[in-house]
């Protein structure tokens, strides 16, 4: 191949004569973050029995070669960017010389690789050292579109239309329309993100839930089911007052730090034990991007909307502000949210709740929440009542640790 055609090859495919290397799974793991696309690139693809870049060496193929991920790097990156010299006009006062923000290779790679390791100088050193910029970098993103539609639709259902949102008028927007999705479309978003992503948890009578009722020391299963309506009469995370649901979690402790506050302390409360009757479903919306790698090029296209659910349920999980009155107000978009996925989808399953991330959850510790979409009739259909254990509460003991 001439140099002419060679160089025309490198510049269509994104990146320059890669090194004669190989690389094993464990390697790729460590260096990219526990990247799982370009692990299973590299399991799937091991035709040499050392790896150079560990030093490994196995009587059976455990490496790669290097030009595999090379390959799917520079496709991902010549997909999700731009390059200055195309997308963006000549400035000769910015100090890039490029009117708008512009990033070099190197910055890309650091998102998703760690810098200084051989691999990541190897990727430097062979992929295009392009000056790169954001895909059509006048329009607005994909993730700030999810961004300011979601903080509008928040606006919307918390203080300007509670019942008729889905009916949208010129008005319902102070900014171009362009930036934002109608409220149902941006409802429609997450859900088909939960239905392509298959965010489904099973949940079989072998698991345990644990539900807290304060100010007595209950013993009858009715008195630890669902509310009947006419006393579901407080806001909650996923639902109204006047619409009863169970509200539970997979461990004692979870349960009671989401019911237990300060004022409690001292009052008597009752942790109930619970299994479902057959096998059921949960919508799981408790780590969205879980699973979800820019360099899957199945699920790539999910990305941006994955990183958008993600900010929703780190939202979701915050408590709401105590406030006389605001824990109604806050808890609006959840519950519009929480209706339409339990009537406004097909889903791949019959579901009976969600799981969602705890509002007690920290940066250290990750807990998880359920919500069965149970009455108080429902409940003692579907429940298992397998008994229960009374306590006084002692706020500060009892939430670190049951």
């Amino acid at each position: 191949m001439g140099t002419g055609n060679l160089m025309i090859e490198m510049d269509e495919r994104g990146y320059g004569i890669p090194p004669s290397k190989f690389i094993c799974g464990q390697c790729i793991s460590d260096n990219s973050y526990g990247d799982y696309a370009l692990v299973e690139l590299v399991q799937s693809n091991m035709t040499s029995m050392h790896c150079d870049y560990c030093g490994n060496t196995s009587p059976f193929p455990i490496a790669a070669d290097i030009e595999l991920v090379i390959e799917r790097v520079a496709l991902v990156m010549m997909n999700r960017y731009g390059t200055a010299e195309e997308d963006l006009p000549r400035d000769n006062e910015s100090e890039s010389g490029w009117f708008g923000d512009t990033l070099t290779t190197e910055d890309i790679l650091e998102k998703y690789f760690e810098n200084g390791t051989k691999l990541f100088n190897d990727l430097v050193n062979t992929i295009a050292d392009n000056t790169w910029c954001d895909k059509d970098p006048f329009s607005l993103p994909e993730d700030h579109m999810y961004k300011y539609s979601w903080e509008r639709f928040k606006q919307l259902v918390q203080h300007e239309k509670r019942y008729m949102f889905f009916k949208s008028n010129d008005s319902d927007l102070d900014l171009n329309e362009e930036f934002y999705l109608e409220p149902m479309e941006i409802l429609s978003v997450i859900g088909n993100f939960i239905r392509e992503m298959g965010m489904y948890k099973e949940i079989t009578n072998e698991d345990l839930l644990y539900h807290v009722r304060f100010n007595d020391h209950y013993t009858a299963f009715k008195d630890l089911a669902s509310p009947p309506v006419e006393f579901a009469t407080q806001p909650n995370r996923m639902s109204p007052p006047g619409i009863s649901m169970f509200y539970a979690a997979y461990e004692k402790k979870v349960a009671l730090m989401e019911t237990a506050s300060p004022d409690l302390d001292g009052k008597k409360f009752t942790i109930g034990r619970f299994s479902t009757k057959k096998s059921e479903y949960l919508v799981d919306i408790s780590r969205a991007s879980k699973g979800i790698s820019v360099f899957d090029l199945d699920k790539a296209k999910y990305y941006n909307v994955a990183q958008f659910v993600d900010k929703y349920v780190k939202e979701i999980s915050k408590p709401a502000r105590k406030e006389a009155g605001y824990s109604s107000i806050d808890y609006v978009s959840t519950q519009v949210l929480t209706e339409f996925i339990r009537y406004g989808m097909d889903h791949d399953h019959e579901i009976i709740g969600m799981q969602f991330r705890s509002s007690k959850s920290t940066p250290q510790e990750d807990f998880t929440s359920i919500v069965l979409f149970l009455d108080h009739a429902g409940s003692m259909e579907h429940l298992n009542f397998l008994g229960y254990e009374h306590h006084i509460c002692r706020y500060m003991l009892d939430t670190n640790g049951l």
